[in-house]
C-alpha cells in the first residue's frame, strides 16, 4: 500500500510540473498573450531584473537567477507532496524555472502574466499597491525583449 500511495503521489506531481510547463493554448490565452513564449519571456524579464541572469546571485535568503527564497522552496515541495527540491536547487537555473512554474501552476494556473509578477514578488497573498513597482520593473524588460 505504502509504495502504490509513493507511486500516485509521484505521478501526481508529475501531471502538476506537465501542467504548469506546458500551457495550454486556448482563445482566451492566446487573446491574452499567455502563449508559451510570452511565458518563457516573462522568465527571462523576471531573471534579468532579479539577478541579470546570474545563477549564483545572492541577496539575503533570496538566491539564484530567480532570487527564490526558502519558503518558496517548501512551499514547492508541498504543493508535490514531496521533497522535491532542495535550497540548494535556487542555484540551478533549469530547477529555479521549475520552482517557478510549480509555484505559478498553484497560485496563478491560468498564467496570467501580471498575476504571475504580484505572486513572485508579494506571494500568494499579494497587495497591489506593494507590487506595482515590481510589475512595472518586470514589464518594462519583458517589453523590451520582445521588440528583440
Amino acid at each position: 500500500m505504502s509504495k502504490r500511495r509513493t507511486l500516485i503521489k509521484t505521478l501526481l506531481a508529475l501531471t502538476l510540473v506537465l501542467f504548469s510547463v506546458n500551457s495550454v493554448i486556448d482563445a482566451k490565452t492566446v487573446n491574452n498573450n499567455n502563449d508559451h513564449k510570452s511565458w518563457n519571456l516573462l522568465i527571462k524579464a523576471i531573471s534579468a531584473v532579479e539577478s541579470e541572469h546570474n545563477e549564483k546571485a545572492v541577496n539575503g535568503k533570496y538566491v539564484g537567477i530567480l532570487q527564490i527564497s526558502p519558503g518558496v522552496v517548501d512551499d514547492c515541495n508541498k504543493i508535490c507532496g514531496e521533497r522535491r527540491f532542495k535550497y540548494s536547487d535556487r542555484y540551478n537555473k533549469k530547477k529555479s524555472i521549475e520552482m517557478f512554474n510549480v509555484y505559478q501552476g498553484k497560485y496563478n494556473p491560468e498564467r496570467h502574466l501580471e498575476k504571475a509578477l504580484r505572486v513572485w514578488n508579494g506571494g500568494p497573498s499579494y497587495s497591489v499597491s506593494r507590487t506595482n513597482g515590481y510589475v512595472r520593473r518586470v514589464m518594462k524588460k519583458y517589453n523590451e525583449l520582445k521588440r528583440g
